[in-house]
């Protein structure tokens, strides 16, 4: 049976996907992993480095994972806990690129589309066409080496922008931001 993956990387992040798909805890070895119906999640931890080396060890335990959803966290000129799809991915220090072949929106009922941009740290810049995280690019490049990128997406919740920068980043607020992408993962998961 093949799998979707979620892949976030903090524990907040993973908390509501984890009660809203009824995951189970899987009793891996170095892995904070979770297990449901067709779905699993991957709690990687910060940066990209950490959530690709954790990625192919989830992929070598777990080989018949075939299309995956990057959740998490990201910074940008939107409204704190908007929620927008990644239209493209790309590693700030490299300047690769990954195109990820979008669902309708009817899929994803209009979410936004934009640019996500990994950078190394915490950025303080943003700009209205793209958003800033940590992790996403080492995971499309994990993913594209498994799948075709139909089957890879990037899902993110905005929270800091101009008004509340990175100094206001409260990790009790994520689990509420993130609640704000159930509608979209749930419906990327019965689109792939």
């Amino acid at each position: 049976m093949s799998l979707i993956c979620l892949v976030t990387a903090m524990t907040a992040e993973a908390k509501p996907l984890v009660q809203a798909l009824h995951l189970q805890r899987l009793p891996q070895s170095g892995l904070s992993a979770w297990m449901g119906d067709g779905v699993c999640l991957l709690q990687t931890g910060m940066g990209a480095q950490r959530a690709g080396a954790r990625l192919e060890s989830m992929l070598a335990a777990h080989p018949n994972i075939d299309a995956f959803i990057n959740v998490g966290v990201a910074g940008g000129n939107r409204e704190l806990g908007d929620v927008v799809i990644g239209s493209s991915v790309q590693d700030q220090l490299s300047e690769r690129r990954w195109y990820p072949h979008l669902p309708s929106a009817t899929v994803t009922d209009g979410v936004d589309h934009c640019e996500v941009i990994t950078v190394a740290s915490p950025c303080d810049h943003y700009h209205a066409h793209c958003v800033y995280d940590m992790e996403a690019a080492a995971i499309a490049n994990v993913a594209s080496r498994h799948t075709d990128l139909s089957r890879s997406q990037t899902v993110k919740v905005i929270s800091d922008n101009p008004e509340h920068p990175m100094d206001d980043f409260s990790v009790k607020n994520v689990t509420a931001w993130m609640c704000n992408t159930l509608p979209t993962v749930e419906a990327l998961i019965d689109w792939l």
